[in-house]
């Protein structure tokens, strides 16, 4: 643990997310999901595609962050562009909201910074990056 977290605290992306699925599951380490989410949120601002799938399980589930079908959402469709598991999830999610919802994630998801930071070509939705204090937990 203490060489991904030294790694972690550099910037690696792998490991952040790795760090952040050790505070979500408690491997190795003190359960923590407002940890978990930061981590995977410094994972996801180095555009980490798996990053971006577990802040959409976090926000789905109310895992270290309010629950939110539209921000779970929006990340689901940002992690698509790099994973087809999750655009099957994104699309498993979308048959559980309504159709304001998909409108609302679907304009958030253009919106994003990410987006607009050298992300490759072709990824055409992203989302807020927020940081766990934003939320209020």
């Amino acid at each position: 643990m203490k060489w991904f977290r030294k790694a972690a605290e550099h910037g690696d992306a792998d490991a952040q997310n790795s760090l952040g699925y050790s505070y979500q599951t408690g491997i190795g380490i003190a359960q923590d999901a407002t940890e978990a989410v930061r981590w995977f949120t410094l994972a996801a601002e180095h555009r980490f595609p798996r990053a971006w799938a577990n802040l959409a399980i976090c926000h789905a589930n109310g895992y270290g962050v309010p629950k939110d079908v539209v921000e779970s959402y929006a990340w689901w469709n940002l992690a698509s562009t790099e994973m087809e598991r999750a655009a099957r999830s994104r699309d498993d999610l979308e048959r559980l909201m309504s159709p304001a919802q998909v409108s609302a994630a679907q304009r958030r998801a253009k919106m994003s910074p990410v987006t607009s930071k050298g992300t490759t070509q072709g990824r055409n939705s992203a989302i807020k990056i927020t940081h766990p204090s934003q939320h209020g937990d």
